[in-house]
């Protein structure tokens, strides 16, 4: 269970309130339940990021996050459908950078960004 707070993995199980088990963040201290729609969206969103960014499997996600491959394979897929939506003015001039990747299930991946916008975080 990662920490809503801190996204740390270092949690412990801290007894159950109205009937919902409730955990501990080691590192920051702070109290949540494992049913907080939140908190699964956010845990979800992070496992996605480290498998597109920091490339790691579903191997390893698995490991950490607790979730089977099949579930992370569901939750990937629908994130994957929601594509965002890049909205400029057609007087811009948009230089894009792209990139794609191929998996082995004829699924290709293209990644684009506007050459001067900068991310952070």
């Amino acid at each position: 269970m990662r920490c809503p707070t801190c996204k740390s993995l270092q949690t412990i199980r801290w007894g159950i309130r109205e009937s919902k088990q409730r955990f501990k963040c080691k590192d920051c201290g702070q109290l949540f339940t494992s049913s907080n729609k939140s908190v699964s969206d956010s845990n979800n969103e992070i496992c996605f990021k480290n498998w597109i960014i920091g490339k790691d499997t579903f191997d390893k996600i698995s490991l950490e996050s607790g979730y089977s491959k099949s579930t992370l394979q569901r939750y990937f897929s629908r994130m994957l459908r929601k594509a965002p939506v890049l909205e400029f003015s057609y007087t811009d001039k948009i230089y894009l950078i792209i990139d794609g990747t191929y998996f082995p299930n004829d699924v290709c991946l293209v990644v684009y960004r506007n050459f001067h916008l900068s991310f952070t975080g």
